[in-house]
């Protein structure tokens, strides 16, 4: 029996219009509700040893499991890590940080997840925190107690404020203990810019919800 033309093509809209445009990027933290911040895909900061994490990235699906590896970089936060490419069209990658073969802290990088799909997930940030330099501005969204970070960056405004929206696409997250969380903010956000002649301010505030948002004169 031949199915007429004009079925196939609803049908195929239909696709189109529900899983076929689902954000695959999301995959990354739609865990079991077992997993409980900052632990990322069962890898858990201060808990989960090298080994260990190096087998469970093996299992998720998004990982590219043939570009895992470990090594060492004295630049980093913790000089340890374990690293691996992403399956996103960004060409993401993972970096989970190590201390004495102890994860510390897990880094996703070059994602593509709305603000409103991480809020669906882990509910609302605590704070945010905006850095300047130049013409740019970082903007850092810290969840549960400043165990996961989120942020993206954009061209700083001309007036002392910026909207949000639920849309807004983030690239990066990083899930943290409390250790990790001290010195990201400590090294990253504050030493690195004074360090390089590029620090101007930092601002921190708590979470007012989407839309507009103050950021006091600079």
């Amino acid at each position: 029996m031949r199915i007429p033309i004009r079925k196939i093509l609803c049908l195929f809209v239909f696709l189109l219009s529900t899983g076929c445009t689902n954000n695959k990027d999301v995959l990354l933290i739609e865990t079991e509700n077992t997993c409980k911040l900052p632990c990322w895909n069962g890898i858990l900061p201060d808990s989960t040893e090298k080994e260990k994490a190096v087998e469970i990235l093996k299992n998720i699906q998004q990982v590219d499991t043939s570009s895992i590896q470990t090594g060492f970089a004295q630049q980093f936060l913790y000089p340890d890590y374990i690293s691996a490419n992403l399956k996103n069209s960004s060409s993401g990658y993972c970096m989970i940080y190590l201390k004495n073969d102890i994860v510390q802290m897990i880094e996703l990088e070059r994602v593509t997840i709305s603000l409103s799909e991480v809020i669906e997930i882990y509910g609302e940030p605590n704070e945010i925190i905006f850095y300047i330099w130049g013409n740019n501005l970082g903007v850092n969204l810290l969840f549960q107690d400043s165990k996961l970070w989120i942020r993206y960056s954009q061209i700083r405004p001309s007036t002392n404020e910026i909207r949000i929206f639920k849309n807004t696409k983030i690239t990066s997250m990083m899930f943290l203990n409390d250790a990790s969380s001290t010195l990201l903010f400590k090294e990253e956000l504050s030493d690195y810019f004074q360090r390089f002649g590029q620090y101007k301010n930092i601002i921190r505030q708590s979470w007012n919800g989407f839309g507009k948002c103050a950021i006091p004169p600079i």
